[in-house]
């Protein structure tokens, strides 16, 4: 099983749902696929969500682990 890297996020469209891709604005996202291309700079499309937790704001997709940004 490999390692899911953990990308802080300053925004996300309510809504997110396990199945769906979420919508939200990653901060320190690693690019860690070659298909990736991503800003940091705009809201973006996850892959599908595996789990969610509306109280913490955790969001895991296929690919990686979303947490919110703190401060």
């Amino acid at each position: 099983m490999k390692t899911k890297p953990i990308v802080h996020y300053k925004t996300v469209r309510e809504g997110v749902k396990v199945g769906s891709s979420a919508i939200l604005t990653p901060v320190d996202h690693p690019n860690h696929l070659p298909e990736h291309s991503v800003s940091n700079k705009g809201a973006v499309f996850t892959s599908l969500v595996q789990a969610y937790d509306p109280s913490t704001g955790r969001i895991e997709t296929e690919n990686t682990i979303y947490v919110p940004l703190k401060g």
